[in-house]
């Protein structure tokens, strides 16, 4: 797997943005130690360029390492299960990486975290003179760089380790089943309870962007709520909508052309919440911060949460329509 034309792109594209990361690192090291914004010393008029070229770099870094995400992402879901017996959605795949998927997945999330934080603390830093807060935009790429280069080689361990001679189970035995035996599934969160619960904690969100809620590191707390009982209720009631099943919580599926390619846009919208809500609250860390310069931010915000509500409802709403009843 690792020869395929897909797998060669993600590694040459993370190779590129570490590449870009350890050509700063001199620079890096030298500014966060020595860095003065109010000196005018020979050595601080020679560090101010080369941390500007380094957070350049850097950017264009994030924007590399953001392809190679996607690109992974649709290699999982769509591209490497087609070489793997019995995979039909990007689950399959994940067998087939054994016990290195779960480390992998949470290593790339965390670098497509980090630096998306550097891209945001630079577009805040970068208003103020003299680069009086580069030190944080620097201590962020320093703590991204081992990160980045373990995630590197455990995709290229996860790559060269998928053996597209054994075969997975996955969920093509799940998805085949009769209504019937749906009925045996036992779910012990019942998935209204959990839009309930993401309903409430938005509407908290709500009232944090209205300032009644003056803590601003409230919202940081109620997205992680949100995210995770919306996308369980979105698992067990929106998707058999989809699917056309009782139950089948696969949320790689949502992903194929079959399904017209749904997961994308939840994932989308998960992503875009998730950085549009980082974003709010960076912004009000800094000094002199102007509570109306987030108001762009905020209307993309929930301008992005009812995209995909409505994306979310409207496989149920299409089903209702054709059919005349709800899945029970």
């Amino acid at each position: 797997m690792i020869l395929h034309p897909l797998s060669l792109c993600i590694l040459l594209l993370e190779a590129a943005a570490l590449f870009l990361l350890l050509q700063s690192l001199p620079a890096l090291i030298q500014g966060h130690l020595k860095w003065d914004p109010g000196s005018a010393s020979v050595l601080q008029l020679r560090l101010e360029p080369r941390i500007e070229i380094a957070f350049f770099r850097n950017q264009l870094g994030f924007g590399l390492f953001a392809m190679a995400y996607l690109m992974w992402i649709i290699g999982v879901s769509n591209v490497y299960s087609q070489s793997i017996p019995g995979a039909m959605c990007g689950l399959g795949v994940i067998e087939a990486l054994s016990r290195d998927a779960l480390p992998l997945v949470i290593l790339k999330s965390l670098c497509l975290l980090i630096y998306f934080l550097f891209f945001c603390v630079r577009l805040e830093t970068g208003k103020y003179p003299l680069g009086t807060y580069h030190k944080k935009t620097m201590a962020l790429l320093l703590l991204l760089l081992p990160i980045s280069m373990v995630s590197f080689w455990q995709t290229f361990q996860a790559l060269t380790s998928i053996d597209a001679s054994q075969s997975v189970h996955c969920c093509a035995a799940l998805i085949t089943q009769t209504p019937s035996l749906a009925g045996e599934i036992h779910i012990p969160f019942e998935p209204w309870h959990a839009k309930i619960l993401a309903v409430l904690a938005l509407a908290l969100v709500a009232l944090c962007h209205l300032g009644v809620i003056r803590n601003s590191n409230a919202q940081i707390v109620l997205i992680p709520i949100w995210l995770f009982s919306s996308h369980y209720w979105l698992k067990h009631q929106i998707l058999p909508y989809v699917y056309g099943v009782l139950e089948h919580p696969c949320f790689w599926c949502a992903f194929r052309p079959q399904y017209y390619s749904q997961g994308f846009i939840y994932l989308g919208a998960y992503l875009i919440i998730i950085g549009l809500a980082i974003r709010i609250w960076i912004a009000t860390k800094f000094p002199e911060h102007r509570p109306k310069n987030n108001r762009g931010l905020k209307v993309c915000f929930w301008v992005t949460v009812f995209v995909y509500e409505l994306t979310a409802l409207t496989p149920a709403c299409l089903w209702k329509l054709q059919s005349g009843q709800w899945i029970q």
